[in-house]
């Protein structure tokens, strides 16, 4: 199998020498970390493009995360936005670690955008939310948590009463933080 993909490789780069491709939909988790890093790096360093499957990406991802390496997470991410721009999986993974990174306009950014594609995205929302919270909207924050909330379910009513406390925390409005997690 790898003798196929470093064949489909040479045959793109006699082609076209900056463009390397490969499809890759499912690799033993154990392989992906330092190969897929590597060829990632020498692609991105020659000024090549580069196309994984998303589910590529994703373990990237993964590895850079677990790694704490999210700056080169971040990288990872904007190359799947590049091939994969309609993924909204994508763009909350980015929003969520520009969040991590204090960089919370960033984030705010990233979702409005994500927006577009999708308006109604659960998660996209209770992200924003939370990255209102940050940004110290709160009631921005509430709007979106409140119009959320009535179209939840069970499952995901916990995740906004968990972040709806939260902006009462900040607001120090410790009882209403109090009644919402009861």
């Amino acid at each position: 199998r790898n003798r196929f993909f470093v064949a489909i490789l040479s045959i793109l780069q006699s082609i076209r020498p900056n463009y390397r491709q490969i499809l890759i939909h499912e690799l033993p988790k154990s392989t992906v970390d330092l190969r897929l890093d590597c060829h990632l790096r020498s692609c991105c360093g020659t000024g090549g493009v580069v196309f994984f499957a998303e589910k590529v990406f994703l373990q990237l991802l993964q590895y850079y995360e677990q790694e704490d390496q999210l700056d080169r997470a971040i990288e990872v991410v904007d190359h799947a936005l590049i091939n994969h721009n309609y993924s909204v999986e994508f763009y909350l993974r980015k929003a969520e670690l520009l969040l991590q990174l204090n960089r919370e306009e960033d984030a705010l950014s990233v979702i409005n955008l994500a927006a577009v594609f999708a308006p109604s995205d659960f998660d996209l929302q209770l992200l924003k939310a939370q990255v209102l919270l940050q940004l110290r909207a709160s009631e921005e924050a509430l709007e979106i948590l409140d119009s959320l909330r009535d179209l939840a379910g069970e499952e995901d009513l916990a995740d906004i009463l968990v972040v709806q406390a939260q902006v009462f925390e900040v607001e120090e409005s410790y009882e209403r933080m109090y009644y919402t997690l009861r």
